[in-house]
């Protein structure tokens, strides 16, 4: 079952080089995300390629990921795909918009979820 979620984001206070800067490196997400670590695999490329491993909480249980990033568009946009030990798959883009200075940050996500009953779905993509 795929489940999609769109959402138009928070308008930050920083120049739209600055954020997508800080939010395109996915080791920063334990600080704009969900993730509660981070790390980039030490075998994968910069820029598209990269793998990073994470730890998450969904549902207050901890579950490791392994996200690759697919696109990158300096200034406006970045993507990745996540693959979670639990066979969820999440596809996630990130497009960033200058605003009077600001940037706003609209996020796309859709969620591959076989495993879990339909009536879950909605919910879990949006925590995701």
């Amino acid at each position: 079952m795929r489940t999609s979620v769109e959402l138009e984001g928070p308008i930050v206070e920083r120049p739209v080089e600055d954020v997508y800067a800080f939010v395109g490196d996915l080791e920063n997400s334990p600080r704009w995300g969900r993730t509660m670590k981070s790390v980039k695999d030490p075998g994968s490329p910069d820029g598209v390629g990269a793998v990073f491993r994470e730890e998450t909480r969904i549902l207050g249980e901890k579950v490791e990921s392994q996200s690759e990033v697919t696109r990158l568009d300096p200034p406006t946009e970045f993507s990745y795909t996540s693959r979670f030990e639990n066979g969820a798959i999440e596809r996630t883009r990130i497009v960033f918009t200058a605003v009077d200075g600001d940037t706003r940050i609209d996020v796309a996500t859709e969620v591959d979820i076989d495993r879990f009953p339909q009536v879950l779905a909605p919910f879990f993509s949006l925590l995701v």
